[in-house]
């Protein structure tokens, strides 16, 4: 019996060391760029077990790595990593289901993910948003940009700012919330946040409107090329609002927005040179 169990635990570690093997062999062809020999490897560690040679075999097939494309292939290498619960291939599959319009399978591998994964709630969210395979639910569509915004998508943060400020299908008109999220997004770079809240101090919607509160977002959005914050900025030394009128100025905000390819930026230009 000893001899039995010996003999089972030496031809377990044999496959444990071809399994690895493979996969390491598979990772130098592709550094050496034997591409094709890659693949290779890569789906005889995947038929193995191995879960992140089924998704780099799935990637290069999804991809087209310098092997033909293969969309039906990398799906199916997708799936067997994604049933051994490997998160990236999940997503990718959720992805490529998507492309095809299988939003009923591409919802369900999001919501496997989207506890953990931002970039699987914010899609969800846009799914729910847009009503594309689904009934169009704001609010569904916010508490999935809410768990992403939470996990630091300043992306979905905006976009869940963008839903209070115009309400609808499912979620109240809500500016202070709008304002909130914006504000959120503002405060981690995000230029579009910077933009949208600067709206709101400039109409006074969900906050005190003030003009220098404006005028100071616009400014930090502007100088990181958000060409429309040039624009909106331009617009209020032109028109001389919460600001000293200063043709000059507008001019340069005008030109500065153009330069970015806005085309209300060049129009404004135009208009006033």
């Amino acid at each position: 019996m000893k001899n039995s169990f010996k003999i089972l635990v030496m031809l377990l570690m044999l496959c444990t060391f071809s399994f690895a093997d493979e996969f390491d062999e598979a990772l130098e062809a592709e550094d050496n760029e034997e591409y094709a020999k890659a693949v290779q490897l890569y789906e005889k560690a995947c038929d193995k077990g191995n879960a992140e040679a089924c998704f780099n075999a799935g990637a290069m097939y999804d991809f087209g790595d310098n092997i033909r494309k293969n969309i039906a292939k990398a799906s199916t290498l997708y799936k067997k990593a994604c049933d051994k619960d490997y998160n990236d291939a999940c997503f990718n599959l959720a992805l490529i289901h998507e492309d095809n319009g299988d939003y009923v399978q591409a919802i369900k591998l999001y919501e496997k993910l989207y506890k953990e994964d931002a970039d699987a709630c914010f899609n969800l969210a846009l799914i729910y948003e847009n009503g594309v395979g689904v009934k169009k639910d704001y609010a569904q569509a916010a508490k999935f940009y809410k768990i992403a915004c939470d996990k630091k998508d300043m992306g979905a943060c905006v976009n869940l700012g963008l839903l209070y400020e115009y309400g609808g299908n499912g979620i109240e008109k809500d500016y202070a919330q709008a304002a909130k999220f914006y504000k959120i997004a503002c405060d981690n770079d995000h230029t579009t946040g910077c933009y949208n809240l600067a709206i709101l101090f400039e109409d006074g919607n969900g906050v005190k409107k003030d003009y220098a509160k404006a005028i100071k977002l616009y400014k930090e959005a502007c100088d990181k090329d958000h060409g429309l914050s040039c624009n909106n900025l331009g617009l209020l030394y032109d028109e001389g609002t919460g600001v000293k009128k200063d043709i000059n100025k507008a001019l340069e905000l005008y030109k500065k927005s153009c330069d970015t390819g806005t085309n209300l930026g060049c129009k404004n230009y135009k208009s006033l040179k």
